[in-house]
């Protein structure tokens, strides 16, 4: 329990320190203690580097009716360069086989070139990919551009902390992007019925 704590007090100063808003730490802290899913079931799905594909399985088992489009390179990046990523995409393969063929559609790409080459719009956008400041934030920006006008952009990582600079990681890049369009949001607080 006292690990926890300090856990949770170290998390709280790096918000501060990457100049969190009140009202996202707030946020962060209800998530955080409450799981949460949006009431839909027939959405289009996009997922920013989708790894082994769990939270994927997971949301098709919500999104029943729903097309899931996913991104993903399968290559190291500098936070992940010791895993072996042929074994993590062929797990990918493996876990999301049980997902209808004509539901899913899988993009073996950056999510730059993603962003260059397709405008779908989609209803609902989880992003987890390269966790630098510049690729968040892109992701962010491009994902925003994407999204139909009351979807739902989902963030991952917003406390992860790989990089020595504080200003490097998700977290800074998510509050950037936040400020920038603050008017444009709107906040929700959903509670899972599973």
């Amino acid at each position: 329990m006292r690990k926890k704590l300090t856990e949770f007090i170290v998390t709280i100063i790096f918000l501060y320190k990457i100049k969190t808003k009140n009202l996202f730490i707030f946020l962060y802290l209800y998530f955080k203690f409450k799981r949460f899913i949006p009431d839909r079931l027939n959405q289009k799905y996009l997922e920013i580097a989708i790894f082994e594909g769990s939270s994927l399985v997971y949301f098709s088992r919500i999104l029943k009716n729903s097309s899931f489009t996913c991104v993903d390179i399968w290559k190291g990046q500098e936070e992940l360069n010791e895993c072996d990523f042929e074994i993590i995409e062929k797990n990918f393969h493996y876990n999301s086989s049980d997902i209808s063929k004509d539901k899913i559609i899988i993009n073996k790409n950056s999510s730059r070139n993603f962003f260059i080459e397709k405008n779908n719009k989609f209803s609902i956008i989880y992003i987890d990919g390269n966790h630098s400041y510049k690729e968040v934030l892109n992701d962010l920006n491009e994902s925003f551009r994407i999204l139909l006008n009351g979807g739902i952009l989902s963030l991952d990582d917003y406390t992860w902390s790989w990089y020595s600079d504080p200003k490097n990681n998700p977290g800074y890049a998510i509050n950037v992007f936040l400020n920038e369009n603050y008017n444009k949001l709107k906040f929700y607080v959903w509670q899972n019925k599973l």
